[in-house]
């Protein structure tokens, strides 16, 4: 495993290609970073994170360039219009345990709020599926 010390914004990785970490403070820009990402990264990139309301941060600032399943949105199995999608941690690990098949195509999975993992037991398995199909994760605490 690296570790690097990141000063500033632009020493974040455009896009990553590993699994990557991030720890800053509150206000630093980590999702920011993550909207970043879900413009600019590869097809299939999913933002989840642990509330609705962060979630619909993210989607405001994406002004319409992001498909969003939540548990308030019924969703088939038609593969999303947009690149980036939103999402709940539970939302996330249901259409991973429901078998949606555009799930099979997710090449990147951001994780907002990691440090809420041991209250939130989607997070590990979304984690799990992701490592075991070698998904490159971008974890943000």
């Amino acid at each position: 495993m690296e570790v690097h010390n990141i000063d500033s914004h632009g020493q974040l990785p455009r896009p990553p290609i590993r699994s990557t970490l991030v720890i800053a403070p509150t206000g630093w820009g980590k999702t920011t970073y993550a909207k970043w990402l879900l413009k600019n990264g590869p097809m299939y990139t999913v933002y989840t994170s642990p509330l609705k309301s962060i979630l619909k941060e993210v989607v405001r600032d994406m002004k319409g360039e992001i498909d969003v399943y939540t548990g308030d949105v019924y969703t088939t199995d038609e593969n999303p219009r947009h690149n980036a999608i939103g999402t709940t941690y539970e939302k996330l690990d249901s259409m991973i345990r429901s078998r949606k098949q555009w799930v099979s195509y997710i090449n990147m999975i951001i994780v907002d709020e990691l440090h809420n993992i041991s209250t939130r037991p989607a997070i590990e398995l979304v984690l799990v599926y992701a490592l075991k199909h070698r998904i490159p994760i971008v974890a943000l605490s």
